[in-house]
């Protein structure tokens, strides 16, 4: 499957406002975005704890199943800390020969339920 880090959220800026009570109600927790058939396939259900993993590490959300999101594609935020940061996924060592640009915003990666 193809990762693409860097979703934004609505609510807040970056790491920031993580904090503040009436943003938290809104958005209290980092979701992972899939297709509907990608769930399916993979058997995951919406809200559902599932792991996304590349050969860097893991990190552990929970599932947004949404039509906005193309088949074979996993959207993860990022700016959450612990087991949710996006960077455990990325290699910024890892550079694409020609231009030099790190796995920072795209890779593949795996998704299964926790």
């Amino acid at each position: 499957m193809i990762l693409s880090t860097g979703n934004r959220n609505y609510y807040y800026t970056h790491s920031q406002q993580r904090r503040v009570k009436a943003l938290k109600e809104k958005s209290p927790e980092p979701r992972a975005e899939l297709g509907p058939k990608t769930a399916e396939k993979y058997g995951i259900k919406d809200g559902e704890g599932i792991f996304v993993e590349t050969d860097r590490g893991q990190v552990k959300m929970k599932a947004t199943i949404s039509e906005r999101v193309a088949e074979g594609v996993v959207l993860v935020p990022h700016g959450w800390p612990g087991e949710a940061n996006a960077n455990l996924l990325t290699d910024a060592q890892c550079r694409e020969p020609i231009m030099g640009y790190p796995q920072m915003k795209s890779l593949l990666c795996n998704v299964r339920r926790i």
